[in-house]
């Protein structure tokens, strides 16, 4: 994670008061306002429901916090590059089908009435603020993913003015660990939206059954996973043909002779598991994980329910 350098006292003081300040303001504002959505009531089934629905708001919303924070850091740090606006643009035209389709996502969430989520829980609580809060989240999602873009189109253009083979590996190695946490930033923001969405489904079911059918957060999940696997591929992808570049020019072919070529093999597997390449190793299921995560929140929570 990219390092605050100016993350002091101050700064520190002014995250906790915010971090707290949203606990307890994202849940009011997602229900009208209405307080009592924090107050315990005693033999009421449904408003318990409606808390634990209340606190995944908060958790959230202080995620976002953090990602926001995490976010903006790494923005500095990737203008600071003398390359930054010829990456931008070229991260523009490769991020535009996906920004666009999470450009619509958004429109549609704000400004379309559907039936689900509904308007209101059990007459008690209206949650039309719900459609704003929600699409907060994917707004810091798509940030999340283009900052990825332009992480990758920045080592593109340095690539060509790495004269040395220990200058790509550790231009790879940086690239590598900052793709990884947009990743995860972007995996664990959905994967709480999906987990938030189940929390809903059994507030809303305590006041009417069936009314949310429990199916719809593994339907949520698998589309966030979707998309995770969809925008993340081309970046991996562009990583893994430069790694195996830097590797067969550290390595070379494989010799013909047996006593050569186990040393070339072991060699080449340790290299591959520094470079992330090695299938077997967590190094490389770690982002495959990261996209289904989503999927996986949305399939437990459904486990759990019944």
């Amino acid at each position: 994670m990219t390092k605050p350098h100016n993350f002091g006292p101050r700064q520190t003081l002014i995250f906790f008061l915010a971090a707290f300040a949203l606990a307890f303001l994202a849940p009011a504002f997602v229900t009208g306002w209405n307080w009592s959505v924090l107050k315990p009531l005693a033999q009421d089934a449904p408003q318990a429901k409606v808390q634990l629905w209340a606190v995944s708001i908060s958790l959230q919303a202080i995620f976002w916090l953090c990602c926001g924070i995490y976010l903006a850091y790494n923005w500095q740090r990737l203008r600071r590059s003398s390359q930054f606006g010829q990456a931008a643009r070229d991260a523009i035209l490769a991020y535009l089908v996906p920004g666009s389709i999470l450009l619509v996502v958004v429109i549609v969430t704000v400004m379309h009435k559907a039936e689900l989520p509904p308007s209101d829980l059990g007459g008690r609580y209206h949650i039309t603020n719900l459609r704003l809060f929600g699409s907060t989240g994917m707004v810091i999602v798509g940030i999340a993913l283009w900052q990825m873009f332009v992480t990758r189109a920045l080592l593109l253009r340095r690539w060509s003015d790495l004269a040395s083979t220990s200058a790509k590996i550790e231009c790879m190695l940086e690239f590598r660990k900052s793709i990884l946490w947009l990743l995860f930033v972007a995996a664990l923001i959905l994967a709480l939206g999906t987990l938030a969405g189940a929390t809903l489904a059994g507030a809303t079911n305590a006041f009417a059954k069936e009314t949310f059918p429990g199916e719809y957060p593994v339907v949520y999940g698998a589309w966030y996973s979707l998309l995770l696997i969809v925008v993340y591929f081309p970046v991996q992808g562009t990583y893994l043909l430069l790694a195996r570049d830097v590797l067969k020019d550290l390595i070379g072919e494989a010799p013909s002779k047996i006593e050569a070529l186990q040393k070339w093999s072991d060699s080449s597997a340790k290299l591959q598991e520094i470079l992330g390449m090695d299938v077997t190793k967590t190094s490389m299921l770690g982002p495959a994980l990261s996209t289904l995560l989503p999927l996986i929140c949305g399939w437990i929570s459904k486990m759990v329910a019944q």
